[in-house]
């Protein structure tokens, strides 16, 4: 998640239960869908909830056809994302470190009762304090 996240960054993180509203922008930590990594913990950025499409094509991320401002980018992918449907029930999640990220680009939408919650703010260290809302 660089440049947003660094290590030993610490996060005040939302519990979210099966019912809350998760929304496009946001920061989730989630139990990593990838099977090799069962019961690990990750943390994505939500590019998409269910009901939408996103596609990456020239260095931008494409949200139902239109593309996504996102300045919290290290740099832009520098890969081609043909349009995937994100069903209901499902969010997809990209790292903000696109190029060195293992997220929805390779596994494809992911289920929203694996997201554990939401991060609200960077707590420490001191000079990193940083609220997301």
């Amino acid at each position: 998640m660089e440049p947003t996240l660094l290590p030993g960054d610490r996060l005040l993180v939302q519990r979210v239960g099966p019912n809350s509203e998760i929304r496009i922008g946001e920061i989730v930590v989630m139990e990593d869908p990838d099977p090799r990594y069962k019961g690990e913990t990750v943390i994505k950025r939500v590019i998409a909830t269910g009901g939408n499409w996103v596609a990456v094509y020239r260095g931008v991320v494409f949200l139902n056809g239109q593309a996504l401002e996102e300045p919290y980018l290290k740099e832009p992918p520098a890969y081609v994302l043909p349009p995937v449907y994100v069903p209901p029930g499902y969010i997809f999640v990209l790292g903000d470190n696109r190029n060195h990220s293992e997220d929805s680009s390779d596994y494809g939408p992911v289920r929203r009762e694996l997201v554990k919650g939401v991060a609200v703010a960077i707590i420490w260290p001191p000079k990193r304090i940083k609220s997301f809302y």
